[in-house]
């Protein structure tokens, strides 16, 4: 039974929460955060060039620096955090009771631990990067899903800026008054 659970519940490669155990957590905490009015974050989490690397070294290879990122990034989270393996090379984490700048502080930490501890392949060193994408706690934010793709966006401006980065979404509230400024201003 505990075997159908896990089997259920955890990303066969890396062993921690598939998509569907990490998605269903995070719903349970959005809304105990709607409750509490508890801030937490999201990071979205992606290997830099993993197409590349599969192609070039294979997919054992790649399976091992999927397997590598995962611990490194474990050992880097808190223990309230919550870690999971959304798809391919993409993983989320949820962060709760944290506040914006402790997300970024965080997400730098994981920048600066997964390109600390290459993977060694044929005596050769593989540096690997992770791009990040944060989005935070709103109010606003009707269900997960619309964390989730703010957190997605950002990853992919952190893509585009250049990789090997952390990039911020901002909330739909901050987008809001944003737009009130920008439309006040003509």
């Amino acid at each position: 039974m505990l075997q159908l659970q896990q089997q259920a519940t955890q990303d066969a490669l890396t062993g921690i929460a598939n998509r569907a155990a990490f998605l269903g957590y995070a719903e349970k905490e959005l809304k105990r955060s709607n409750r509490y009015g508890e801030p937490f974050a999201v990071l979205m989490v992606d290997i830099d060039y993993f197409k590349r690397v599969n192609d070039t070294f294979g997919h054992a290879f790649g399976d091992q620096v999927l397997k590598k990122m995962t611990v490194v990034v474990t050992q880097t989270l808190r223990a309230t955090d919550h870690f999971g393996r959304i798809g391919g090379e993409e993983f989320a984490i949820f962060l709760p009771h944290t506040l914006p700048n402790e997300a970024i502080a965080i997400g730098q930490r994981i920048l600066a631990e997964v390109s600390a501890h290459p993977i060694v392949h044929n005596q050769a060193k593989t540096v690997i990067t992770v791009s990040i994408g944060l989005a935070c706690y709103d109010e606003t934010d009707l269900d997960f899903d619309m964390i989730l793709e703010r957190a997605d966006q950002a990853l992919y401006r952190a893509k585009h800026n250049g990789r090997n980065r952390i990039e911020f979404s901002p909330t739909s509230s901050q987008v809001a008054i944003e737009n009130l400024n920008l439309h006040n201003l003509n």
